[in-house]
């Protein structure tokens, strides 16, 4: 395998895959490297949204969708179903086999353009040059006429508070519930507190919101999932009046799901779009 290449990508999530498929489809030659590693050790590619974003909260949100409506509107439609139930198990067993296609495509799609995929870590150095240090811990020097970075970001837990996996998760830990919160906290009201936390299980009976005012992307007391009691807990001085804080949310049993993550070059732009994309969901 040479060493050198027109470009490598730094990242393989949404931004940096597609970005190497197309360096790949325009007849460069291309290197994608990528870190990400399950709960289990496998490696994938897809990043954050394939992986434990955007592909499993929707996988999930289909299947709470679907026992709401079989509640509350099949009965419209002359459908009676008696004793409906869910299982917790089951639902994520299908949110993994979704999760494992889609990866699995992007490594069909890197075959078929021409990209090398390369599973481990990558360090941009001086001269467009690539340290790549594999799971494995093997070493290898690359180089390359352009190099482009889009390593994503990663939850940042809160000062003092560790998560635990059980009662204290990040965003991705929230889709991984063995079982049903009777009461969940979302501390960070932006894009994925929000949108990936819409309608975190079927029978969630209360779920909080805690933000920063104005970092939110929605207003407050927004009503997310029908059936379910959910309140934006805003920041202090808040013109709405609930100035309670973040405090008050974080002190109560049950999960809590940081969305603030620490943006690796991604800054302001980011911001603009968690905005847009809050205003395509009818969020704003």
């Amino acid at each position: 395998m040479s060493d050198s290449f027109d470009v490598i990508v730094i990242g393989g999530g949404p931004a940096g895959y597609p970005a190497a498929i197309r360096a790949g489809q325009n007849k460069l030659s291309v290197a994608c490297i990528d870190e990400w590693r399950n709960h289990d050790g496998s490696a994938a590619f897809g990043g954050t949204c394939l992986n434990a974003g955007c592909i499993p909260s929707k996988a999930l949100l289909e299947s709470s969708e679907l026992y709401h409506r079989a509640q509350h509107e099949f009965a419209v439609h002359g459908l009676k179903l008696d004793g409906i139930g869910f299982d917790v198990t089951a639902m994520q067993k299908r949110k993994a086999g979704i999760v494992r296609q889609s990866t699995q495509g992007i490594l069909a799609l890197f075959k078929g353009a021409g990209v090398v995929p390369m599973q481990g870590h990558g360090r941009l150095l001086a001269g467009r040059e690539v340290e790549f240090t594999a799971h494995d811990g093997a070493k290898r020097l690359l180089r390359a006429k352009h190099v482009v970075l889009a390593s994503g970001s990663e939850a940042m837990p809160l000062r003092g508070i560790a998560f635990d996996g059980e009662y204290i998760v990040d965003s991705w830990g929230a889709l991984d519930f063995a079982s049903v919160p009777k009461h969940l906290c979302v501390i960070g009201a932006g894009v994925i507190g929000l949108v990936r936390m819409k309608r975190p299980a079927p029978d969630s009976q209360r779920v909080d919101y805690a933000a920063e005012r104005e970092r939110t992307v929605a207003q407050s007391h927004i009503r997310m999932g029908a059936g379910h009691e959910q309140r934006t807990v805003c920041g202090i001085g808040c013109p709405c009046g609930d100035d309670r804080g973040g405090g008050g949310g974080a002190e109560r049993r049950g999960a809590l799901a940081g969305d603030r993550s620490e943006p690796t070059g991604v800054g302001a732009a980011a911001d603009r779009q968690a905005r847009s994309a809050g205003e395509s969901a009818g969020l704003l």
